[in-house]
């Protein structure tokens, strides 16, 4: 006899078998004991989650002799033909290969006949989104209006390429990526059944290597039982998967914090040369970094960091050497990169270029005074001082301090509100209106900028050479381009044209 592989002989026969998708469960079990079934159903949801499973259990539950029943018997020959997918009353469509009219035009022929020997017929069409636009509007009338016996369910992955007019008339059900520890749970009940001892840390590899699909990681679990010989142990499902330990992206993540080029490259080689993907890595990569930013923001038990224990204490101390900004921006540039990568054939240079900035990416604890900075067209570096008359600039004569300070004090640009750096965020890189800054005339000491308002007391005029150092400054051009923010204007030393 043919083997049948985890997925299929272990697909759910009820509703209380479905994992992960409790609510949209529930609800049909109500809306059946209740005798309130729409005629329409779309369920939507990324792979392997249990949309056409969910369809499958519906029309069991439908078209079972006990019926219409939330707990179909599974035994009765309308249930055994529709758990095997032949059932003359359930009419299962690909939508990937059933895309145009005339297709559309035979499901409407069929649907004004009554069911051959079933409560209803059920017409459940996979992958919906891939019916052409003509193929939705031949359906539009059917599906609003559709003969008392037939009922229409609907799955797709991509439920934004379903027209409104569609999603109107359907009943919507968004199917949920499974957690891990659910399905990690989950493969360890099924290896008990297949009598194969797992351990628990490759069990969860394989849960979070399915990336919320009971599917794939099904698949990927009838791979490792395979490989083991009925003994599941972590480090040959490493090897099968052409992952690398955990333990490198710690290195690796090491090594960015440490500013250390050739060493991150290194480690990238290795990880290349065990037979791991760039795109592996890359995903790999987002995934430890964004890891470490939930814990440097929200602290260790942040909800959805699928980690184990050994590794949280790890990330804990090692969040501690990274700033949330340069976490952040580690984020956006790895996921810009994966997202480069995708339609590039050789991408490891990219991979090794993303390698390279993260290790020298600059220190992002400052983005507050880059943009205090860029507000007041100050060239000299986040934290200085600048000197009043009198003080050690060499006899440099100074304006007023705001609020009338004078003489020989010093004063630091204070700290931006939650307010301003909001606006600034948002390429508004003006003073905060909340705020408002004292204009200044000439008789006070100096002269008011263009938007009428008077600059700090420890603002300087820039030169050129200031001005042009600050647009290049590699810190200021990355805050931009992080926050979509642009640089409106700097105010010129005396005799100069303004920028």
């Amino acid at each position: 006899m043919a083997y049948t592989v985890l997925a299929r002989r272990y697909r759910p026969q009820t509703f209380d078998q479905v994992i992960g998708q409790e609510p949209v469960a529930r609800t049909l079990r109500n809306a059946i004991t209740s005798d309130r079934v729409a005629h329409a159903y779309l369920f939507t949801g990324t792979r392997g989650v249990g949309k056409t499973t969910m369809a499958r259990l519906l029309a069991k539950a439908l078209n079972c002799e006990k019926g219409p029943t939330p707990d179909p018997c599974g035994k009765c020959e309308s249930c055994r033909r529709t758990q095997e997918g032949d059932d003359i009353d359930v009419i299962e469509i690909d939508g990937a290969s059933n895309t145009g009219v005339d297709n559309v035009r035979e499901l409407r022929a069929g649907a004004i006949y009554a069911p051959a020997r079933s409560r209803f017929k059920i017409y459940i069409i996979d992958e919906v989104h891939m019916l052409s636009t003509g193929a939705f509007n031949a359906l539009l009338k059917t599906l609003e209006e559709p003969p008392e016996h037939v009922k229409f369910i609907f799955a797709t992955t991509d439920p934004q390429k379903v027209p409104g007019t569609i999603h109107s008339r359907c009943q919507r059900f968004d199917f949920r990526a499974v957690p891990t520890d659910t399905i990690a749970d989950y493969l360890a009940k099924l290896c008990k059944k297949e009598k194969v001892n797992a351990e628990p840390d490759a069990l969860r590899v394989i849960a979070r290597e399915g990336r919320g699909s009971v599917r794939d990681a099904l698949t990927i679990l009838d791979q490792a039982i395979t490989l083991c010989g009925g003994d599941i142990q972590l480090g040959p499902v490493l090897e099968s998967l052409g992952l690398a330990d955990s333990e490198r992206y710690f290195q690796m993540a090491d090594a960015v914090a440490a500013g250390d080029v050739s060493e991150s490259l290194r480690l990238l080689d290795a990880a290349l040369a065990e037979g791991a993907e760039c795109g592996e890595v890359l995903d790999h990569l987002l995934d430890h970094l964004r890891a470490l930013l939930l814990v440097r923001t929200v602290g260790p038990e942040a909800p959805g960091l699928e980690v184990t224990k050994e590794e949280r204490a790890k990330l804990v101390e090692q969040a501690a050497r990274f700033t949330e900004d340069a976490l952040a921006v580690g984020l956006e540039l790895v996921g810009d990169t994966r997202y480069k990568a995708r339609n590039v054939i050789h991408n490891r240079p990219l991979v090794e270029l993303a390698m390279v900035q993260l290790a020298r990416m600059p220190d992002f604890a400052s983005i507050r005074e880059t943009l205090a900075r860029l507000d007041a067209g100050v060239a000299v570096a986040p934290g200085e001082e600048s000197e009043s008359a009198g003080g050690a600039g060499g006899g440099a004569s100074a304006r007023p301090a705001r609020g009338g300070a004078q003489g020989g004090e010093k004063k630091k640009t204070p700290p931006l509100t939650a307010g301003e750096t909001g606006r600034r965020a948002e390429g508004d890189l003006s003073p905060g209106r909340a705020e408002p800054r004292p204009e200044v005339t000439p008789e006070d000491g100096g002269p008011a900028d263009r938007n009428g308002r008077a600059p700090d007391g420890d603002v300087r005029p820039m030169t050129r050479a200031e001005q042009e150092a600050v647009r290049n400054d590699p810190t200021v051009r990355r805050v931009l381009e992080l926050f979509g923010g642009r640089i409106v204007g700097m105010r010129p030393a005396t005799g100069q044209e303004e920028a």
